[in-house]
């Protein structure tokens, strides 16, 4: 029983140490702009719920203009306080024009102090007077 625990401990080991080299690929290919490579890095440890990979691949897709990809990606985050993935969130809802969900992922992250976020929110207030 204790080799097989050993080799179980070994066996998981070495999946994580898989997984960061997958997500540090992932990155990389990021950094570089080359969204289409990186993900296919990410895709399988997203599926896999590596929240990190998530993340990154669901900002692939609002580099891609892939919105509605990403509001999949992101919204499952977002909803457990990501504040990264709020405000990626937002981004994606004010770039499809849906500024009353856009105002309602800026606006806690803005009202922390957050100046990106903030003027998010006050072009998102100034589209939707537009409507």
């Amino acid at each position: 029983m204790k080799k097989f625990v050993a080799m179980l401990a070994i066996f998981l080991a070495s999946s994580l140490i898989g997984m960061a080299d997958t997500l540090n690929e992932g990155l990389s290919f990021f950094k570089k702009g080359d969204y289409d490579s990186a993900i296919k890095w990410l895709k399988p440890l997203a599926e896999q719920g590596n929240a990190d990979a998530q993340l990154l691949l669901g900002v692939c897709f609002i580099e891609k203009g892939d919105y509605d990809s990403a509001i999949k990606l992101l919204k499952p985050l977002a909803e457990q306080g990501n504040t990264v993935a709020q405000f990626a969130l937002g981004k994606c809802f004010f770039e499809k024009c849906d500024y009353d969900n856009a105002i309602k992922w800026l606006k806690p992250f803005a009202e922390q102090g957050n100046v990106a976020a903030q003027n998010w929110l006050k072009q998102c207030l100034i589209h939707s007077k537009r409507k």
